[in-house]
């Protein structure tokens, strides 16, 4: 039978077509970014922990115990109310409450609402039978409170590291704004969305959807979730890259590989908060301090993903209280205070290899930019960042970003026993070469013959030939695949747009990025 054949222009215009009809309806495979009524890119989230150059190197497949325990950190500068809410969300929506421990760094002033009290005021009424288990706030033995005078405040930064010091054997360690909302089954949702990210390294990062944006009756949202991916222009390259606010993703199935990593919610294991301390150096820094939490992980080995929607459990009241003052306003000499500031921000360019004058804070760098198992020249490259020429500078709204494989493999692989990035060569995957002694490559021959599994020739050899039989039936295939599957294509295009003529296409519009607050 004569089958007709397509050009392969013919062909990609087709798969194009399809690709653009069928994605909603196959969402677990792509992520759709939407500006106005037409997605600008559909991204690859099903090959992201693929290299770019296709090598067969992946990431360290996550580590889930069957019974986990997480710790909430939270930072909070005058905000007991909100505080305690989100405490009180945070354990009345888990699944185990009994398992999540939350430890709050809470700077206040004389006569503020104190966290742990607003928290308790919220236990105790809804929980009114604790007085039975000895008191009358919930949960209460679970919180851990480091008390500090908002007056000495120097930043989110330094509370950030205060935060950690809080940090105790927990296996999930998750870190949110002050003024959040938990949504019903957030901690194991969380556990699950990470795990769908494929990486011992994953960390689910970004600024989390203001309530309006829960699904009905509180739950997930229904198609939208949040992705960090812009940056605010630079004037020259000396300026510190600042995220520019959230977009939208839609159709998000899978946590979506990012280069930006978000204060306000941050879930990892644990071991990326120990292993990768925040600089409490970094004194006054605000702008731009997420920028280097962002390189600080990833040159370390981590891997910075938005969550998917059915990991976005954790909202954000983005409204602000005019009367509420900044930890800006703590100088007690503006000059003093000036001269500090400039020289975190210089810490943080040199940290960055930014160009930078003037005096630079060095105080223990070599803790908080320890040797990495990725360069700063490889991130600035990855996030899109040129240390020259801000011209060349460019976003990653539109752009699939790939897994890259650690320069220095063995310090990711001290710590995760078991796993090597490149596996051992009696596995065939190195070359194993020859030696000058005849009679060793004899007892290697004789090993082979015994240990078939070990043996690089025959492996290749297999290969080869699965290469080859795969290639037949490929081209035995290959014309009459071609035909149905155009035709195929044709006929469900034909019928998606017949049906979304008569019903309608789902409307998008664009939302403007959102200030960090």
């Amino acid at each position: 039978m004569l089958v007709p054949t397509f050009s392969p222009t013919m062909q990609r215009a087709v798969a194009f077509l399809l690709a653009s009809f069928l994605s909603p309806f196959i969402a677990a495979a792509t992520h759709r970014q939407h500006y106005g009524g037409f997605p600008e890119h559909v991204f690859d989230p099903l090959n992201q922990n693929a290299p770019a150059d296709q090598s067969p190197l992946r990431p360290p497949p996550p580590r889930v115990p069957d019974v986990f325990d997480i710790f909430v950190g939270i930072s909070a500068f005058r905000d007991g109310v909100r505080c305690g809410y989100s405490l009180f969300t945070a354990f009345a929506n888990a699944d185990h409450p009994n398992r999540v421990f939350v430890g709050v760094v809470d700077q206040t002033n004389a006569g503020d609402a104190a966290c742990l009290d607003e928290y308790c005021k919220l236990a105790a009424a809804h929980w009114p039978d604790d007085e039975a288990e000895g008191g009358t706030c919930k949960f209460k033995d679970h919180v851990r409170i480091d008390a500090r005078a908002a007056t000495a405040s120097r930043g989110p930064v330094v509370a950030r590291h205060e935060q950690q010091q809080l940090i105790q054997d927990e296996e999930f360690c998750l870190q949110i704004d002050a003024h959040s909302k938990f949504l019903d089954h957030w901690d194991t949702e969380l556990v699950r969305d990470w795990s769908r990210a494929q990486n011992e390294m994953a960390v689910l990062t970004t600024y989390p959807l203001p309530f309006e944006y829960m699904g009905p009756g509180e739950t997930i949202p229904i198609q939208k979730a949040s992705f960090l991916c812009d940056y605010i222009p630079r004037a020259t390259p000396r300026d510190v890259p600042v995220i520019r606010g959230w977009s939208l993703i839609e159709y998000a199935e899978t946590p979506q590989m990012s280069a930006l990593w978000g204060g306000c919610l941050s879930f990892s294991k644990c071991h990326a908060e120990t292993r990768v301390p925040v600089d409490k150096h970094m004194t006054w820094v605000f702008w731009g301090e997420e920028y280097l939490r962002s390189h600080q992980l990833w040159t370390q080995g981590y891997d910075l993903y938005a969550p998917s929607r059915h990991g976005s459990v954790v909202f954000h009241n983005w409204s602000t209280d005019a009367a509420k003052k900044s930890f800006a306003e703590n100088q007690d000499n503006t000059a003093v205070h000036a001269t500090e500031r400039e020289s975190s921000y210089n810490r943080l360019r040199m940290m960055l290899k930014l160009p930078f004058e003037g005096p630079v804070d060095a105080t223990e760098v070599e803790i908080y930019n320890a040797p990495s198992v990725r360069t700063t020249d490889q991130f600035l490259a990855f996030s899109g960042i040129s240390q020259t020429n801000v011209s060349a500078d460019h976003h990653n709204c539109h752009h699939q970003l790939h897994w890259v494989p650690y320069a220095v493999p063995e310090i990711v692989e001290q710590f995760l026993p078991g796993w090597h990035m490149r596996p051992p060569s009696n596995y065939g995957l190195r070359n194993v070469p020859e030696s000058d002694d005849p009679e060793s490559d004899d007892k290697r021959q004789d090993d082979d013959d015994e240990h078939p599994h070990n043996n690089n020739a025959s492996t290749v050899k297999i290969l080869a030939l699965l290469e080859s039989m795969h290639h037949q039936m490929q081209t035995q295939k290959s014309q009459l695949g071609d035909y149905y599957l155009v035709l195929g294509g044709i006929f469900v295009v034909s019928g998606l747009v017949a049906f979304r003529t008569i019903y309608g296409r789902p409307t998008h519009r664009r939302l403007e990025n959102v200030a960090t607050v």
